[in-house]
């Protein structure tokens, strides 16, 4: 287990309920502009820079704003690292994955609507999140 599972599941425990519904959270609340191609551009964000920046103010990734405002994480700024994925996929337990989200929020899809896909999968491993 790699020191940044251990630390998510010291902050979070092992369904990581507290940070799914955080991100729920941000992403139905309708004050984040939503892009496509990039974390975090620093005028808006993708779903999983959404994530990435909730676990940054957490203190579990690095954040680093470059002089053009797009933001990295933990190094990345297209995709979160290799690490944060396998977390937030074993979260949503093969319902959906990071890469599936990825793809939905490129091609236009509401947060809202991402939301819902990610309450669906914490549903079907018995989580209901408020």
């Amino acid at each position: 287990m790699s020191k940044f599972e251990q630390n998510f599941k010291a902050k979070y425990g092992d369904t990581g309920e507290a940070f799914v519904q955080k991100w729920v959270n941000g992403l139905e609340s309708g004050k984040i502009k939503r892009i496509g191609g990039a974390l975090n551009n620093g005028n808006g964000m993708c779903c999983l820079g959404l994530a990435c920046d909730i676990l940054a103010e957490d203190g579990l990734v690095s954040k680093k704003v470059l002089a053009s405002g797009t933001v990295h994480y933990s190094n990345e700024h297209e995709m979160p690292t290799d690490t944060v994925q396998k977390v937030i996929d074993s979260l949503l337990n093969r319902h959906t994955d990071c890469t599936h989200l990825a793809s939905r929020n490129d091609e236009g899809r509401t947060f809202k609507k991402t939301a819902a896909v990610i309450r669906t999968a914490m549903k079907k491993q018995g989580i209901i999140l408020k």
